[in-house]
């Protein structure tokens, strides 16, 4: 409805400073604030390093690679934190940093996408090949980050819509370490996502 506040999932302190502060605490998604406004902002951040808070349950997959490439592209080192979950293209996005690190009892997961879709069977079987292509493509982006599993075994556990607790997410590559980050306000901004959408959905 016009006239609301767009929905704001994600935050950018101190862009100027030493450490910038970055928090995507949210759904990822088009609507209200979109990652075009999350890019403009990251462009200007000229500190040497970026702290990345990342609590999100996943959202748009392409709002999410987007995301993905240009926290890729930026010069600043960048630590990311996942203080309570980080599902689905959160996930993509932490592949970015240079460090990631969970916390303890935080949580991983990753799946297969999966869309909304409507009409005929030719219809159909262009989203399928689309959604197959998108899924080996993140697939892809796991097995550069951690390349001691190929692409293919990054999809099988991708279509298995695997939970990894914080040090399996460590054990398996998706991760650095188990600990905890120094900003106390990002671990404030745990929400409780609805996750009823994947299969194995869960609270926490």
């Amino acid at each position: 409805m016009s006239g609301q506040t767009p929905r704001q999932w994600f935050r950018i302190e101190h862009a100027a400073s030493e450490v910038a502060e970055v928090s995507i605490f949210d759904e990822i998604s088009p609507w209200g604030v979109t990652a075009q406004d999350f890019v403009s902002e990251i462009r200007a951040i000229s500190a040497p390093m970026i702290n990345l808070h990342l609590n999100s349950p996943g959202g748009d997959v392409y709002d999410g690679i987007a995301i993905y490439n240009e926290l890729k592209n930026h010069p600043a080192h960048i630590n990311a934190y996942v203080p309570g979950l980080a599902a689905s293209i959160a996930t993509v996005i932490a592949m970015a940093a240079d460090s990631i690190t969970v916390a303890p009892h935080a949580r991983m997961m990753i799946h297969d996408a999966w869309m909304f879709a409507a009409g005929n069977a030719e219809d159909f079987a262009k989203h399928t090949a689309r959604l197959e292509a998108t899924s080996q493509n993140i697939a892809e982006i796991y097995a550069e980050r951690a390349p001691e599993k190929s692409a293919d075994e990054w999809r099988a556990l991708m279509k298995a819509e695997t939970w990894f607790t914080d040090q399996e997410a460590v054990d398996i590559g998706l991760a650095d370490s188990v600990g905890r980050s120094n900003d106390t306000k990002s671990l404030r901004q745990a929400a409780l996502f609805n996750l009823k959408r994947f299969r194995d959905g869960e609270r926490v």
